[in-house]
């Protein structure tokens, strides 16, 4: 790979780690703002004394999705492996810009928020699509992990759209006071990407032009 395209990897790094360390240090911040029960979008919703930075972190979020989505594509271009993951990542950072540039509690906020569901489903899609290559083996197998770790967050998350609240707290009471908790278990996604981006960054220093690994 190109040092251009390569460097594209490590914008990894950036998206995996903003959002996390941001809404970190900016919800102990926020008076009375509890992470358990109140859910990210919360700190940096309309009216908040963090909403325009809150939004910058997230656009920047969504900008380094983007490139490295770009260096994850040039990287399995020349392998010749499957695009899928990189055009997931592609649509998470595209979904981020949508849910950037309107705050909640905007209808068009959770609008943009639900694409991003299925951008999440990158490690699961490198897991089932990359070949078993022996220095992709690592990667499919975290990528495998995370993956079905993700499915699960996706179903927490996405239970009280199919199922009502009521029932939700006749059978899970403790459920909408962890409505924030339950939101971060997604937190094992960005892990993925600060994983991906440092492993195939590595791997890429051994991949040429035209897509053969080189050895030391």
């Amino acid at each position: 790979m190109s040092k251009v395209d390569r460097s594209c990897l490590l914008f990894g790094l950036i998206c995996g780690t903003a959002l996390i360390v941001m809404s970190t240090i900016l919800g102990a911040l926020l008076p009375g703002y509890d992470p358990v029960a109140q859910t990210i979008s919360e700190i940096g919703e309309r009216g908040s004394p963090f909403e325009r930075i809150f939004q910058i972190t997230l656009t920047v979020v969504a900008v380094s999705c983007l490139v490295f989505a770009y260096g994850v594509y040039r990287f399995a271009s020349l392998r010749h492996v499957s695009i899928l993951p990189a055009l997931a990542l592609g649509l998470v950072g595209l979904s981020d810009l949508g849910t950037a540039a309107f705050a909640a509690p905007h209808p068009l906020h959770n609008l943009f928020g639900f694409p991003k569901l299925l951008g999440f489903l990158a490690p699961l899609l490198l897991a089932v699509s990359w070949p078993r290559a022996p220095d992709l083996r690592i990667a499919r197998r975290v990528s495998g992990v995370s993956g079905g770790l993700v499915l699960i967050s996706i179903a927490l998350n996405l239970a009280p759209v199919f199922i009502s609240l009521s029932w939700v707290e006749d059978h899970f009471p403790w459920a909408p006071d962890h409505f924030g908790l339950i939101q971060r278990t997604m937190f094992v996604f960005f892990a993925w990407c600060v994983f991906l981006a440092v492993y195939l960054f590595q791997n890429a220093a051994h991949v040429n032009q035209t897509g053969q690994t080189r050895t030391a």
